[in-house]
């Protein structure tokens, strides 16, 4: 908003501050405004000319009436003639009649008010007088841009057919640009498809034998039970991260914002033990606990998609250790009160960390979105 000024005259110096101090405590500081003071009519009139040389509009006079020299309807009168725009306010206790019909009369006085004065209709005064003069001022500024298209119309009606064969050609232009975007985009997506079978290839090639010799080391008789539970751990996770890639390809699924669910036998403590295994050094690492269980009443199998099931609690529990501090993160399984025809379970997990905020919650199933916990660690995407 730009900078208006308010000029105050009067020959009293306490009453001149008075009312400087009162129009500062009252106005709004969204209104912009440079409060100036002046004791004579002269004055004044160099102030205004010095705020107009630096580009500062002055919305505002307020003058007292008696003043040595110049008196204020005569002031008023002159800033009229000068600057017409300017809006004027008599304050003043001794005025005669006369003096305040010279100023309506002459000076288009916008307000006369007496002293002494309510501070708070000043206030109100004030602020429609600024209302005002800046409203003018936006109707001059649409006023100026009306008369400026009207004129720009005025010309391009002088010459509208060659306009129209100019627009002509540039929509064919634009027909021909957007037939080679149509294109490229098919050539690109065939690109992304070729990529994605190329990437998926490489991934599969190495993983396959990670997977071969987890596999093979898993028959090593030689093999303590830890190290045998370590490779089961590494050879299911290869299987999870298979599955995935597997996804990764199912690109119409993705952009249709669809994906299968297949449903299968799950063995929920093969699951909760790989969850433990996969999880509990990054926990041990931390100094945190991290506690996998299921209530009594679980049984070991359940129907679920166990890719799906498996990749929902690894980034449940990898954002609770990643997040959590001290203390302990645990997951646990319960049974949800059949219905009569279905058992259903709850995954719970909870954690000693910061949570998520109330006000967050509704974020949580944005991608790309993070909570103010999640950017103040720097870490992750906001796709978990």
């Amino acid at each position: 908003m730009a900078t208006l000024g308010i000029i105050c005259v009067d020959d009293e110096g306490v009453v001149l501050e008075g009312l400087k101090e009162q129009l500062r405590r009252s106005l709004p500081s969204e209104q912009n405004c440079l409060i100036e003071v002046a004791d004579t009519g002269e004055e004044a009139l160099e102030i205004i000319q010095e705020l107009q040389d630096d580009n500062i509009d002055v919305a505002l006079v307020i003058s007292d009436q008696i003043m040595p020299g110049m008196k204020g309807d005569e002031l008023l009168v002159e800033i009229h003639s000068r600057y017409p725009d300017i809006l004027k306010i008599l304050l003043t206790g001794q005025a005669n009649t006369e003096a305040v019909g010279h100023a309506v009369n002459e000076a288009n006085l916008y307000r006369y008010m007496t002293k002494p004065w309510d501070e708070m209709d000043l206030a109100l005064t004030v602020t429609e007088a600024l209302r005002r003069y800046r409203q003018e001022l936006k109707l001059a500024e649409q006023n100026q841009t009306l008369r400026r298209v009207n004129r720009e119309l005025a010309e391009l009606n002088i010459s509208l057919e060659d306009k129209v064969k100019d627009r002509t050609l540039a929509l064919e232009q634009a027909n021909v640009q957007l037939q080679e975007a149509k294109s490229a985009a098919e050539s690109a997506n065939h690109s992304k498809s070729a990529f994605l079978a190329s990437m998926s290839h490489a991934l599969r090639t190495p993983l396959t034998a990670i997977l071969g010799f987890s596999q093979l080391l898993c028959k090593d008789p030689t093999l303590g039970a830890d190290q045998q539970g370590q490779l089961t751990i590494i050879n299911r996770s290869g299987e999870h991260l298979l599955h995935l890639i597997n996804d990764v390809l199912e690109m119409s699924k993705i952009e249709a914002g669809k994906m299968t669910l297949n449903v299968d036998t799950v063995q929920l403590p093969d699951l909760l033990d790989d969850l433990r295994g996969m999880l509990g050094l990054k926990a041990d690492a931390k100094g945190i606990g991290l506690t996998v269980g299921r209530a009594a009443a679980v049984p070991d199998y359940v129907e679920a998609d166990p890719y799906k099931l498996r990749q929902v609690l690894i980034n449940l529990l990898g954002n609770a250790v990643k997040f959590t501090q001290q203390g302990q993160v645990r997951l646990t399984v319960t049974c949800v009160p059949d219905d009569g025809e279905q058992q259903w379970f709850t995954f719970s997990v909870g954690e000693t960390g910061p949570g998520i905020a109330p006000e967050e919650l509704g974020q949580v199933f944005e991608a790309f979105t993070q909570t103010e916990t999640g950017r103040r660690s720097q870490k992750g995407t906001g796709l978990g």
